[in-house]
């Protein structure tokens, strides 16, 4: 994986040796001057909680820099010159650059043997600035750690009243604690009360930083949580098994239309347990058989292809489409993507 960068230096002369080991030297009178340069990493950078992360060895080590790894205490300094620059510990968001305590938004990641790295704290302690269009992010992940990390909640195929009164469908979203007996996390809870017999409710994610009006592969795993029972009998169909898992992706931004007085989304996501152009079936709400009482984490996964807009972006869209007639809730968390 290679990504680029502009080295911004305050000085009046600047030599940095490139790739192909040729150097190259400005003299300018201003203070700011800008170079370019290729890097190759070790590991394909992703995204936590819409922080890009960046292998940091092989990027510190091409900006010449020394890492240094403490196994016991998992404590990581990066030397420029032999003058430490900053330290780190692997599953903390604690740093300190320079000798001053810096807050990162993310932890450290340690996966199999690599450490990633939120690049703005790369940037802010290298001084450098990372190329937007210089990294294609394969990989998504969301923990939900630090928020809702710009999913949007949506909800449709209910009656539009014109006075904007939807009290009777309690349509909630929110960014919560997930109540799952040792899992001590946040994520996204959605709920609401179905009166049409086809209520669909659910969040999406703006995907970006992919090549603009292609095709991709996606593939996406998540944790659902919910606390239904199976084989129960409920009104227009079970509380579980009729209240159907779905997932897909659409080129459009998803939203809510008005037709024939009734709230629909503007994207097919197929009636019930049917699959829609942008969306597929791939679950239900009732919990595994033998689940404890309570809320429950079920595996869920999707395969599909979408093609990416003029700006190199899609959208996400993970939900329910009830045939249950009454209230229901669950929690998404652990969000991963993979496209390619």
């Amino acid at each position: 994986m290679k990504i680029k960068t502009s080295f911004i230096a305050a000085a009046t002369a600047l030599m940095l040796l490139l790739p192909s080991t040729q150097a190259i030297t400005s003299e300018v009178p201003s203070k700011k001057i800008t170079v370019r340069q290729e890097i190759t990493l070790n590991a394909d950078p992703f995204v936590l909680d819409g922080q890009v992360m960046i292998p940091l060895r092989s990027f510190a080590e091409s900006l010449n820099c020394r890492v240094t790894w403490d196994g016991s205490s998992k404590e990581i300094k990066v030397y420029s010159q032999e003058k430490e620059l900053y330290c780190l510990h692997a599953g903390s968001s604690k740093a300190e650059v320079s000798g001053r305590e810096h807050t990162l938004e993310n932890r450290v990641e340690l996966i199999d043997g690599t450490t990633f790295v939120e690049a703005g704290f790369l940037e802010f302690a290298h001084g450098v600035e990372l190329e937007e269009n210089g990294i294609e992010i394969q990989k998504h992940i969301y923990k939900f750690e630090n928020g809702a990390a710009g999913f949007e909640a949506v909800f449709s195929d209910y009656s539009y009243d014109p006075s904007g009164n939807y009290d009777i469908y309690e349509l909630t979203s929110d960014y919560r604690k997930i109540p799952v007996d040792g899992h001590e996390s946040m994520g996204l809870y959605i709920a609401s009360h179905n009166r049409s017999d086809d209520i669909f409710m659910g969040y999406f994610k703006e995907i970006r930083g992919l090549e603009p009006n292609r095709k991709y592969n996606v593939n996406v795993e998540f944790l659902l949580a919910t606390n239904v029972e199976g084989g129960l009998i409920g009104i227009g169909g079970a509380p579980g098994e009729s209240v159907f898992v779905k997932c897909g992706a659409s080129t459009v931004k998803p939203e809510v239309i008005i037709e024939n007085d009734y709230i629909n989304l503007n994207i097919d996501k197929g009636i019930q347990n049917n699959n829609g152009k942008e969306m597929q079936l791939i679950g239900d709400l009732a919990k595994p058989e033998d689940a404890p009482e309570g809320f429950v984490f079920k595996q869920m996964a999707a395969s599909f292809s979408v093609n990416t807009d003029a700006e190199g972006r899609f959208y996400l869209i993970i939900g329910t489409d009830s045939g249950f007639e009454g209230f229901t809730e669950y929690y998404i968390d652990d969000v991963t993507i993979t496209v390619k």
